[in-house]
């Protein structure tokens, strides 16, 4: 596949995320797609619709945006920020209704033309504290 044949399925993967159509998935992913940065998620495409459709069941108003994308052979990496609304519940954190923004930077790999890993790194605990998480530190000895 070409760069820009990749970085174009990284832009259907992007709007699945902003506008919720999880069938987009089956366009881009290989059935054994893996997301190493969640392993608690099923592998798979279904693993990655039931996300989607959970994020979109506590968020509204989603915009997302790209900043850079790189690729190289079979990788693309990019930069994202995603801003929503917390409008319902997200794991233990009820809905706010407050704006939030996710901030993160994705490598993906492909093989045929389909998504089959990727790796996140993002501003987790930011998202938290935005969500009404509160960091514990346990208090060190003198």
């Amino acid at each position: 596949m070409s760069l820009e044949t990749n970085k174009a399925i990284i832009r259907r993967y992007n709007e699945m995320w902003q506008t919720g159509e999880v069938q987009i998935a089956d366009e881009i992913m290989s059935p054994g797609y893996i997301d190493h940065s969640h392993p608690e998620w099923p592998a798979g495409v279904e693993g990655v619709k039931a996300s989607v459709r959970a994020f979109h069941q506590a968020f509204s108003e989603i915009e997302g945006q790209t900043e850079q994308m790189i690729s190289e052979g079979e990788w693309v990496a990019f930069r994202f920020t995603l801003q929503a609304r917390h409008t319902g519940a997200m794991g233990p954190f009820p809905a706010t209704g407050k704006h939030v923004v996710y901030r993160g930077t994705d490598f993906i790999r492909l093989e045929g033309g389909k998504m089959v890993e990727l790796w996140s790194a993002a501003d987790t605990l930011d998202w938290v504290k935005q969500l009404g998480g509160v960091l514990h530190l346990p208090k060190t000895p003198r």
